[in-house]
């Protein structure tokens, strides 16, 4: 009895994981469950493609729809002989199709990052280790939800032992990682209505970061009058400049003891410090994105999409003046970077972007003590909201009542009537693609 109840738990965790060759099963995020519904619907989904072509699929309900009426009067015969047909076509085409079917060899090669909406290069190698040649190839003609290959591959014939390569080009629609179906070839000779296919091998998992939108300039106020051409390389040690707070360890220099944040969290804290480097700035980053009846349930919220670019954008705008993002928050997370370079700085701010998840509602923006402590290190904090209600005024009037020089962007649809501090953007704005200043 408990190896069936072992057979019973492995099997329905093998339905609930899916296909594993075509891709990792996508919930809607409105939906938040795995019904099993939708996973049939998957498995269907997974037989249907890697079996039937379209032609075949329209056969099959139109010989259905034949047979179900001769079962129902079986006196019509010119319909029974066609339905006779299509069966003895199906069978003709899957005996000759199973003889010639593919014996392949396949590897595909694409880059482990690419950019949201850019093109990436994809490059096959298919050898065909079979006695006997292979007709009507085609190379990756699955869909997968986000991404579509701008030419699928047809090869019309491949003889035997032959050893051939081909490219094309993927585009992924939207930031995230994406987990592509393996690289299948697939045979519907002779007559185009059943498939015979081949998994191949190659890499499946996919970084797409965002597009960041093009800005021209950004003012900065407490950046102004910096030289951004001849910085110092920043290294942790016993240097001059301020670099965070962390908890005492042992070992440490008694003298960098931070007394004011030892009192305000009663555990204790030191400063840690660094030789004096390139500019350190901080962003602080709204992930509160509010939405409405109409826009609830869907899955892919363009106004938030366009934020992201914006986030971005700010990220390789530093990255080109030379600044260095030293804090980066997200919502109520709080991301500190060591390195000292503006490109691998970079690089990581759009590695993170890819994982940023819409709240879907609004909470409260807040930063503790010691969070001050490390923005105080820095030139000053650039925020970028997506709400302005009560707990982000308090926030900027924090920071502004702790000496910190903030610069304040507020993205949404409608200008509030108290802006406040804040420079006002519209979500149409961003999602053109290029901002002219900031």
């Amino acid at each position: 009895m408990s190896g069936i109840v072992k057979t019973y738990q492995r099997l329905r965790k093998r339905f609930y994981r899916g296909p594993e060759n075509m891709g990792a099963l996508k919930i809607p995020k409105f939906v938040g469950y795995q019904t099993v519904t939708l996973t049939s619907l998957y498995w269907l989904n997974y037989l249907v493609n890697t079996q039937l072509t379209l032609i075949g699929r329209i056969l099959v309900l139109m010989g259905t729809l034949m047979l179900a009426y001769c079962l129902i009067d079986p006196n019509t015969l010119p319909m029974s002989y066609l339905g006779f047909g299509l069966i003895v076509v199906y069978l003709l085409n899957f005996i000759v199709g199973f003889i010639f079917k593919p014996r392949l060899s396949i590897k595909r090669e694409i880059t482990e990052k690419a950019v949201c909406g850019a093109p990436v290069s994809v490059k096959y190698t298919v050898n065909n280790t079979s006695k006997l040649p292979c007709w009507d190839l085609k190379l990756d003609s699955i869909a997968y939800p986000g991404c579509r290959y701008e030419d699928t591959i047809l090869i019309p014939s491949l003889p035997s032992k032959a050893k051939e390569s081909y490219s094309t080009t993927i585009k992924f629609n939207h930031r995230g990682i994406y987990n592509i179906p393996k690289v299948f070839a697939e045979s519907s000779f002779p007559f185009g209505l059943w498939k015979w296919g081949k998994w191949g091998e190659g890499n499946r998992e996919i970084r797409v970061v965002p597009k960041p939108i093009h800005i021209s300039n950004i003012r900065i106020d407490f950046l102004s009058g910096e030289n951004d051409q001849n910085f110092f390389q920043s290294t942790m040690g016993t240097g001059m400049e301020f670099a965070s707070c962390r908890e005492f360890r042992f070992g440490d220099n008694p003298r960098h003891i931070h007394w004011p944040s030892w009192a305000r969290t009663m555990t204790p804290v030191v400063r840690e410090m660094c030789d004096e480097g390139k500019p350190a700035v901080s962003l602080i980053f709204d992930n509160s994105f509010p939405v409405s009846i109409l826009t609830k349930y869907t899955d892919i919220q363009p106004d938030f999409e366009a934020s992201i670019s914006f986030l971005a954008g700010i990220s390789e705008y530093m990255k080109n003046k030379n600044y260095r993002v030293k804090n980066l928050i997200i919502g109520n997370e709080v991301h500190t970077f060591l390195e000292t370079s503006p490109d691998v700085i970079h690089d990581k701010i759009l590695d993170m972007s890819c994982d940023i998840q819409d709240l879907r509602k609004v909470e409260a923006l807040e930063i503790s003590d010691l969070v001050l402590d490390n923005l105080s290190s820095t030139k000053g904090a650039l925020l970028i909201l997506q709400n302005w209600d009560d707990s982000r005024k308090a926030l900027v009037k924090k920071l502004y009542d702790s000496g910190i020089p903030v610069r304040t962007i507020l993205l949404g649809k409608n200008k509030p009537e108290d802006c406040g501090p804040c420079t006002f953007i519209n979500y149409f704005d961003l999602m053109r693609g290029a901002l002219a200043a900031v």
